[in-house]
């Protein structure tokens, strides 16, 4: 057994207990993905996350049962699932109030290594930041002179894109896919980066010959493939330019991306940028909502329903009124105009 400590932003600790073989703990992308905030030890008395993944048998004696599908008690759900060739099973329990820590046992078959953080890990990350007051936001985010300015849209919109498009200009990365907010300031979130063959050039100046590599396998493996297959490699920021992260600053403005196809700009105040952010992040989340639903079926009345209301407050508490915001409708020919648009009227 391995374990390892993540504590982030020392705002919550967790202890990952991984009891899987060496293949399945190489092709994991959570250790990753958290690997930004992985520590070599933590308080052990102030857990208030601990993840076991290996085989585990469910608790018995529990109020619904679903063909060992479903196993639901209070404060305790059992579920087995799966994501396209990925399978696996998980058992997420002491999640009601004054509960610590939670405890989240996950057995993946081996491809469901690559997928169980986005299917069950995240979630529960976002639940315990959210209970704190720090909302987790489906965003990019580059800094500097500690300011920051935020990208925030759906899957696919060009978060990725022009936050890189940011360094080249003289930023500081912060994270392309995860940011965390608190009281006006940006926490970063920087993972394996999405790198593309079209948002890689702008980093091709600061990122190392082994990084441009593995880029280059990876793209002869998305062409060759058909788009079928990403790439082998995932890079992760703090790799690929250790010198560009930047771990807080104050939110100056946030770029909300809407895919369209019409072009066009426009200024947006602070309650629609929350509303945006809400609805971004909710959609993130739906993966784990379903379960959720179920276990409030037999328990409507639980911590968990009032997560989005929750999340709804911690927006409207923490996001500055005064901030300069943009709603930005594109199309996927459109990502130059955005570009010159950021350089003449939005860097600083």
């Amino acid at each position: 057994m391995k374990e390892k400590y993540y504590s982030i932003h020392d705002t919550i600790t967790i202890i990952l207990k991984d009891y899987r073989t060496l293949p399945a703990r190489n092709i994991s992308l959570f250790e990753k993905d958290y690997k930004y905030f992985c520590k070599p030890n933590i308080n052990q008395n102030k857990i208030d996350l601990t993840i076991e993944i290996g085989k585990f048998s469910p608790k018995k004696n529990c109020k619904i049962i679903e063909k060992d599908i479903y196993k639901i008690k209070k404060s305790y759900l059992f579920r087995e699932s799966s994501y396209k060739i990925a399978k696996y099973r998980f058992e997420f329990s002491n999640f009601e109030k004054n509960e610590t820590p939670i405890l989240l046992r996950i057995h993946p078959n081996l491809p469901a290594n690559r997928v169980i953080h986005m299917q069950i890990i995240d979630f529960v990350v976002y639940l315990l930041l959210n209970r704190n007051g720090y909302p987790a936001l489906h965003a990019s985010s580059a800094s500097k002179d500690g300011d920051a300015i935020l990208f925030t849209g759906p899957g696919g919109s060009g978060k990725t894109s022009f936050s890189l498009f940011s360094l080249k200009n003289g930023f500081d990365f912060m994270g392309d896919d995860r940011i965390i907010l608190n009281n006006g300031m940006v926490f970063g979130f920087p993972e394996c980066v999405g790198f593309k063959r079209a948002n890689s050039q702008y980093v091709a100046n600061i990122i190392d010959k082994k990084s441009k590599m593995k880029l280059l396998i990876n793209d002869l493996i998305n062409r060759f493939s058909l788009g079928y297959i990403d790439g082998v490699y995932y890079l992760e920021a703090k790799n690929v330019f250790p010198q560009r992260i930047q771990d807080s600053s104050h939110l100056k403005t946030v770029v909300c991306l809407q895919p369209s196809k019409k072009f066009q700009i426009s200024e947006i105040d602070a309650d629609t940028v929350i509303n945006k952010l809400y609805v971004n992040q909710i959609f993130e989340n739906r993966r784990f909502q379903r379960h959720i639903d179920i276990y409030s079926t037999i328990y409507p009345d639980n911590e968990l329903v009032e997560h989005h209301n929750i999340y709804m407050k911690n927006l409207k508490d923490n996001i500055p009124k005064n901030l300069e915001a943009y709603e930005v409708r594109l199309g996927p020919n459109d990502y130059n105009l955005v570009n010159e648009w950021l350089e003449k009227k939005i860097f600083w």
